[in-house]
């Protein structure tokens, strides 16, 4: 009961809740304005079905499930490799910079696959994201925490240029490209592999997808899952992000 409550009676759940009730209600007395009512009718909709875990979920999907898991290395693998994600720049709750959850997952699953899989060379990928606040690039973090994971340094080859999707793609080709390697194996976001895969395929990669931190693999039948909640809207948000941005990618030629 507790959990169901806790779940419930959350603040965005809540407020969503009473502002749908109050909206009912102007429906049901004000007949002549249902015309105008629709002006909010319509984005309060969009706003509770997009922050629906079951939609969320689905709308995940849609991006997730046409990869698979993999857990052991392609035999004929000639790199890993690791695309950056997000970074905590040093502030006074953190005395040095740190790598966000997302890349962490992201290095985490590379080295399953590099132990799992036998030693070969893993590119990790990422510069400098935010210049201002003088953080370092992405790469060498995602470098050092390889390392602490039990990665040869010898195996490590750092790509620190790079600040997208698609200058990843360019910037581990030319690296790759300098060294004759065209067959990889790629770890990001089951989310983002789809466009990740797909800028690499372009510059005639050979890729095998290795995703990681699959968000939409089971469905609960709870109730929770049919109220609205911040957590879904930001899934819907991050998806909504992903199919713009291949979208985008498609219109200028990268994907």
């Amino acid at each position: 009961m507790y959990r169901f409550l806790n779940e419930v009676l959350q603040p965005y759940t809540v407020l969503v809740l009473i502002a749908s009730v109050a909206l009912f209600r102007l429906w049901r007395k004000s007949a002549d304005n249902r015309r105008r009512l629709l002006w909010l009718t319509t984005p309060l909709a969009l706003l509770v079905l997009m922050s629906t875990p079951v939609v969320s979920d689905l709308l995940l999907g849609s991006l997730e499930w046409r990869f698979r898991p993999l857990t052991t290395l392609p035999e004929d693998t000639q790199a890993l490799v690791v695309l950056s994600a997000g970074i905590f720049p040093a502030d006074r709750f953190h005395p040095r910079p740190q790598l966000a959850a997302n890349t962490l997952y992201r290095c985490q699953h590379a080295a399953e696959l590099y132990h799992h899989g036998g030693p070969c060379l893993v590119v990790v990928s990422g510069g400098i994201l935010y210049p201002e606040k003088d953080t370092p690039p992405l790469a060498e973090l995602m470098r050092e925490y390889l390392l602490a994971l039990g990665v040869s340094p010898g195996d490590v080859l750092v790509e620190d240029r790079s600040t997208s999707t698609y200058e990843n793609a360019v910037e581990c080709h030319r690296l790759l490209n300098e060294r004759g390697i065209e067959r990889i194996t790629l770890v990001t976001q089951a989310n983002h592999m789809l466009r990740a895969a797909a800028c690499f395929r372009r510059l005639e990669m050979e890729v095998t997808a290795a995703p990681c931190e699959f968000r939409s693999s089971e469905f609960e039948w709870r109730i929770n899952r049919f109220l609205p909640s911040p957590s879904a809207a930001r899934a819907t948000q991050e998806v909504w992000h992903e199919w713009l941005g291949i979208a985008w990618y498609w219109l200028h030629g990268r994907v």
